[in-house]
Formats: structure tokens, sequence, C-alpha cells
């Protein structure tokens, strides 16, 4: 026990050269003090979370992914197709829709009638074939998707009706790393893609902090066309094929939102002056996922 300034302080002695001081008003953590020294080596605790900062959801495992797919068999997906979107959230969806809202959701003729007879007449002819192609969609899990960041969207409007919108945590690239042999970026694994109805993210979780990740090059000659435009500017055009391993539902990022693994990336980087009439990347990258963290 301690007497400090009119207050006691209870001490609890955790070993022969180890007193824990606990929280005391003002402060967020225990100090844990060793003794016996020249000088006492004051430590921090561990903080306990404070209840507004947490959020729990259920744990999920990761989808498995089989790297011997090969990446031709990845089933390609238009998500320019709103049709395509709203076909992949009810596959994933848990728990299953019930066959109301399956029905609602992907047929074209569930507007055609407001008659409650005609209209369970229609969704009982119509079930077995919308639940066959819900099926064959959640045995599809290997998808590929092209897709670019805002920019190259931005800079070649007509071409871009065919891609879907990749949204990294940044677009820009840091100066080459001569040692390490590649570019420092955003994780990839941390964006996602989109479309008008719905979004395939990477990293399921609201609010992730932007990691580096190493963007390798290994290529010389590539590597300096690609650090002559980073010299320019930073921000690139970029587009990418990607190959993902879809999971399921994600409710924390919103209703249309699927989680998903990036197995494999072909990237393209384009020059800072992209403009229709010259689309020739400066780079075309496969690179093999997860990225090797910065630094």
């Amino acid at each position: 026990m301690l007497s400090a300034q009119g207050r006691t302080i209870e001490i609890e002695r955790i070993d022969e050269d180890q007193l824990l001081i606990p929280v005391q008003s003002g402060k967020l953590e225990s100090r844990l003090f060793r003794v016996g020294s020249r000088a006492a080596e004051a430590t921090a605790a561990p903080p306990t979370p404070l209840a507004k900062n947490t959020r729990s959801r259920p744990e999920k495992a990761d989808p498995e992914v089989d790297r011997n797919v090969p990446l031709d068999a990845y089933v390609s997906l238009n998500l320019a197709d709103r049709s395509v979107g709203a076909l992949l959230v009810m596959a994933f969806r848990d728990p299953p829709a019930g066959d109301e809202v399956r029905w609602a959701a992907l047929s074209g003729n569930a507007g055609s009638t407001s008659d409650v007879f005609a209209r369970k007449e229609l969704m009982a002819k119509e079930l077995p074939a919308i639940d066959a192609r819900l099926a064959t969609a959640r045995s599809q899990r290997y998808v590929r998707v092209e897709a670019g960041e805002s920019v190259f969207l931005q800079r070649l409007p007509v071409r871009a009706q065919l891609f879907a919108g990749w949204n990294p945590l940044s677009s820009s690239l840091g100066h080459y790393d001569i040692a390490r042999k590649g570019f420092p970026m955003a994780c990839i694994e941390d964006g996602s893609v989109s479309a008008a109805d719905m979004v395939i993210a990477f990293h399921p979780e609201p609010g992730v902090p932007t990691r580096q990740c190493l963007l390798s090059v290994g290529d010389e000659v590539t590597a300096k066309a690609l650090e002559t435009e980073v010299s320019r500017i930073g921000i690139l055009p970029m587009s990418a094929t990607f190959y993902i391993v879809l999971d399921g539902t994600v409710p924390l990022l919103g209703e249309r939102a699927l989680a998903a693994r990036l197995a494999h990336l072909q990237l393209r980087v384009f020059p800072a002056d992209l403009r229709p009439g010259r689309e020739q990347p400066v780079a075309t990258l496969d690179l093999d996922m997860p990225q090797t963290l910065y630094p």
C-alpha cells in the first residue's frame, strides 16, 4: 500500500521484482514496475478496450483457395450487368432468402401482375429454374472480373462501360525500392470491386486502415519505365483482371456486399497522361496473392 497526496493506492506484488499499480483516475492503463535494478523500468500493460469501440461479428473461416484451379477455368463475370449482381448476392445470401424474395429479385415477370393468385402460380412455375441458376452460381466460386480504378475509368469513358469499378484504398505508387525490387502501394487485398448494385470486398471489415504492400517488379526496364511515371505524378491509371474466390454475404458492409479472397491479379499500369488512342500500358504484371507487406 502506498500513500501519496492524500490518496491511498493499492499495489500488488506480482513476484520478487515486479509490482503492479492498478488503474488510477485519469489513467487508461495499469503500470508494471520492475524493482531491484538501478532505475525502475516501467512498461504499460495493454489497455482495456473501451466498450464503445468494440465491434463483434460472427467468426467465419476464410474460403479455401485451390491454387491448382487454372486461371482460364475462372468464370468471367460482367458486373455491369445488373442481373449478375442480383444473382450472386441471392446465391450467397446467408441465411437463404424465402421463395417470394428469390422470385421477386430474379424473375423478370414478378412485376407483371398484382393478382395474388396469378403471382402464386407464376412463382411456382418459375422458381425451379431460378433455383437451378442459384445452385450453379454457388458452385462457381472461382470468378474473374475486369475492373478499373477511378482515374482509368474517367480517362476512357467509352471503354469504361466494359469494366466494373475497382476501389483501391489508394491508387498511388511510391518510388521504387531498389533493395526490395518493388514499389510501395496500398495493399490490393484491402480494396474491393463494385458495380451499380453490388460490391465484392476482399477485406470484409469496415474501417480497414491503409496497409502498405510491395508491388514486386523485378525487371529493371519495366521498373525504370514505371519510376518515370511515378516521378511525374504518383497517381497512375490502373486496370486489372481480378481472379476471385467468392465466400458469402457481408452484412456489416450492406445487404448487397459479398466477401471474397483475391487469388491472382493481372495488373495493368498506364501512363499518367492516359487518353483515348494512347492506351498502351507502361507495365502488365501478373501477381499471386497475398502481397508482401511493406516495409
